[in-house]
């Protein structure tokens, strides 16, 4: 039996999103992995456009962002729109000019509106403004979707754009100025069982709720992508499930075992009110469904964290 070709593709970006993927994907035997090119900014086109020449990719899987949880959002807005701007023209230049087939576009969901009215279907999209933390990571991920209309619609570069929840699990960035909350949480409160701090204050209420997306449900998802031919319309991947901030400290501190108390800054800033996913179009078009349970996801989690960075 003659083996199919394998299919060369590129992962962008330097985080532990597109390290997991890329992962995965070398475990395949239908894939070809290309070593993923990092620094997408200006002043690096020639190389960029030099990089996709020597190796041709077909798909390319774009995870590149910068993006952080709503302090790193609020402080940085101009940080964020200009590196996210500049790494969408230098990679869709040079894609098109190295005759990519495909690009598949891992987008945030912070681009939703800050109220749909439940659950974030697709076809709310463009139903109203962001909110104030999203807007630096929400504008960029728009024109992202953008430029795969304009791609798609002058030179017919296919593409599958996926509208992500916030993607956790094993190997995960942890930083607790930039890291989104269920990773800063576990940063804050595994810090204080080893110190024996009495308490653990927690910014903001805790009211708003979120999607937490396993990092292999999410790889699983690609997949799909990769092989399913989509329109540019944005489908969801997340968990379809929602968990309160609050909720999430205390199940965090029952894993960790940390006896003190919680409490909540209710000066701080909270983010968007409601944030939780509908999947079922992901069901329809790429027969997607999440399998991981947020409590195992979570449990994994933390014991990585406990193991390689507490």
């Amino acid at each position: 039996m003659v083996s199919k070709r394998k299919k060369k593709i590129i992962v962008l970006g330097d985080g532990f999103i597109a390290a997991r993927i890329s992962a995965h994907l070398k475990g395949d035997t239908h894939y070809a992995i290309i070593s993923a090119f990092h620094d997408m900014h200006v002043g690096r086109l020639p190389s960029i456009k030099k990089f996709f020449a020597e190796t041709r990719p077909e798909y390319v899987i774009n995870g590149w962002s910068d993006t952080g949880g709503i302090g790193y959002s609020m402080g940085f807005p101009a940080n964020i729109i200009t590196n996210n701007m500049r790494a969408i023209l230098n990679i869709y230049e040079a894609s098109h000019e190295s005759g990519v087939k495909k690009i598949i576009n891992l987008i945030s969901n912070s681009t939703y509106p800050q109220e749909t009215g439940g659950r974030m279907e697709e076809s709310r999209w463009w139903s109203g403004p962001w909110h104030p933390s999203a807007i630096p990571i929400a504008s960029s991920g728009k024109q992202l979707w953008a430029m795969s209309y304009a791609y798609h619609a002058q030179y017919g570069l296919a593409h599958t754009n996926l509208i992500i929840g916030n993607v956790y699990g094993p190997g995960d960035y942890f930083d607790e100025a930039r890291s989104y909350a269920l990773q800063a949480l576990i940063i804050k409160i595994t810090k204080a069982y080893h110190m024996h701090t009495k308490e653990v204050l927690v910014l903001g209420t805790g009211k708003p709720v979120r999607d937490w997306l396993y990092i292999d449900d999410l790889t699983a998802a690609v997949k799909k992508a990769i092989d399913t031919e989509t329109d540019i319309q944005p489908i969801n991947i997340g968990s379809g499930t929602g968990i309160s901030i609050r909720n999430l400290a205390y199940t965090i501190q029952k894993i960790i075992g940390y006896t003190g108390s919680l409490s909540f800054d209710s000066m701080q800033r909270d983010g968007a009110p409601y944030k939780v996913m509908d999947i079922r179009r992901a069901q329809k078009i790429l027969f997607w469904k999440p399998r991981m349970t947020f409590a195992n996801g979570l449990a994994q989690t933390i014991a990585w964290y406990l193991k390689n960075k507490a």
